[in-house]
């Protein structure tokens, strides 16, 4: 509970989520990309065909969990989960309100096995805040593993007002491989 306000089911919304498919759609006329979006559980697989001088075609792909109070309509977070190049690691972009507190920063909770981790705040752009996690074998595993888990982001909007988002872990391993087989070669 943030403020008072009850947080609403984890819904998934349209639209490309911050970060991973905006970077690598840069410069790409709109009629070019083909986009697909299928949902696992409380994460979206979002998925843009980019052109690719060599091969003829590449896809970029992210899974995307969005999370919002209810009775508002703008999300209050968004994490998207993808590669921002076809061979980098896999990277966590998590999308915060505007007026965040910085100095407490942004925590992903995953409870008590795989522990917290500290998301690296980039900026602050029009469409919120955003901070970067690189994703290891540890932080995958506790998504993986317990369809029925939830963990957290974590960040305030005041000195001393913390906020603790919850985020399902229902349907992202299915997402994960989807996502997996998307991004291989055709």
């Amino acid at each position: 509970m943030i403020k008072g306000l009850p947080l609403g089911a984890n819904t998934v919304r349209g639209g490309v989520a911050a970060g991973i498919i905006a970077i690598l759609a840069s410069g790409v006329q709109a009629d070019e990309p083909e986009r697909t979006i299928e949902t696992y559980g409380g994460w979206e697989l979002q998925c843009v065909r980019l052109p690719d001088t060599v091969d003829g075609a590449v896809r970029a792909c992210e899974i995307v969990q969005t999370m919002q109070l209810q009775g508002q309509s703008q999300p209050l977070t968004r994490l998207a989960i993808g590669r921002p190049a076809p061979q980098a690691d896999l990277v966590a972009v998590l999308q915060l309100p505007l007026g965040m507190w910085l100095p407490v920063g942004v925590t992903f909770d995953l409870g008590s096995e795989a522990g917290r981790h500290l998301a690296e705040l980039r900026r602050c752009l029009p469409m919120g805040c955003l901070a970067e996690l690189a994703l290891n074998d540890t932080i995958l595993t506790a998504l993986r593993q317990d369809p029925e888990g939830e963990s957290a982001i974590e960040f305030a909007m005041q000195p001393d007002d913390p906020a603790r988002v919850p985020l399902v872990h229902r349907g992202f391993a299915a997402a994960f491989d989807a996502m997996g087989r998307k991004m291989s070669p055709e």
